[in-house]
């Protein structure tokens, strides 16, 4: 395996990535109030390499936009209706270039299903089909 550390690697786009939800399947809401949620989204962000130096000013423009101060953390949860609507109009135009993707995953659909090859590529976890399922994807 090759160390990538202080090494610069030549790319043509950069993907950042984020989940929402978790990956537990027991204990599902509505049945449990306390429980789990029925859905795993992992999300990706794809930019050109050429554009990462922008990043941060696009995030201050962003959180300047809907009132916020620059250098902070913008994060769709805590905005409210009004200001995601804002921002994420923002992030459709051409002044932002980027691609946004989203898999989700029901997890009432990976109910009892195991995927040996996929648990075995994460450490043998059977315990956590639907991360085992999206991990297959990716």
């Amino acid at each position: 395996m090759h160390n990538f550390e202080g090494s610069e690697l030549a790319h043509s786009y950069t993907l950042f990535v984020d989940e929402a939800g978790d990956d537990k399947v027991d204990r599902l809401r509505p049945e449990f109030p306390d429980g789990n949620s029925e859905w795993l989204c992992i999300g990706g962000y794809l930019v050109r390499a050429d554009v990462e130096p922008d990043l941060e000013k696009r995030r201050d423009d962003l959180i300047e936009s809907v009132g916020g101060k620059p250098g902070g953390v913008l994060h769709y949860r805590n905005l409210n209706e009004r200001n995601r609507l804002s921002v994420v109009t923002q992030l459709a135009t051409k002044k932002y270039p980027a691609r946004g993707f989203v898999v989700c995953s029901f997890k009432r659909t990976m109910l009892g299903y195991e995927n040996p090859r996929a648990a075995a590529a994460t450490g043998g976890d059977k315990d956590c089909p639907s991360s085992n399922a999206l991990e297959r994807v990716a």
